[in-house]
């Protein structure tokens, strides 16, 4: 265990450093795509590229239940915690098109949580439970 808690202890230092010169990096950079602009997209499709093409590849194998509790927990864990981090330092913005991204989660939100029973796969109801 004290191995297990030393090497968590040292990815977790790596990510810290990798993430702040990451961070550092794009913001010194102020034309084109990869840019000081554009660093919200940026660091979103970092954190949801890799996640999808793991869902991608589950959901070929066949384990929906996989690919669903993979986006739960993203989307329960790395969001908030990246917004409420930013918060901390940083008053937060919120553009028009906020209303219209909730709006956009809660239609998807609701599409899943009504298809479910009628999907014949009430493994995938556990995984929000």
């Amino acid at each position: 265990m004290p191995l297990d808690l030393a090497l968590l202890a040292v990815g977790a230092y790596a990510i810290y450093i990798s993430t702040d010169w990451l961070v550092k990096w794009v913001a010194n950079i102020h034309t084109g795509f990869i840019s000081a602009e554009y660093l919200g997209w940026l660091s979103g499709w970092l954190m949801v590229l890799p996640n999808a093409l793991l869902a991608v590849y589950y959901g070929w194998r066949g384990q929906p239940e996989t690919v669903y509790a993979s986006q739960v927990g993203d989307s329960h864990v790395s969001i908030p915690l990246c917004i409420g981090i930013f918060a901390l330092y940083h008053s937060i913005i919120i553009t028009p098109f906020f209303t219209t991204s909730i709006c956009i989660l809660l239609g998807a939100t609701l599409v899943h949580f009504f298809a479910w029973p009628f999907s014949g796969d009430c493994r995938v109801l556990w995984v929000i439970c």
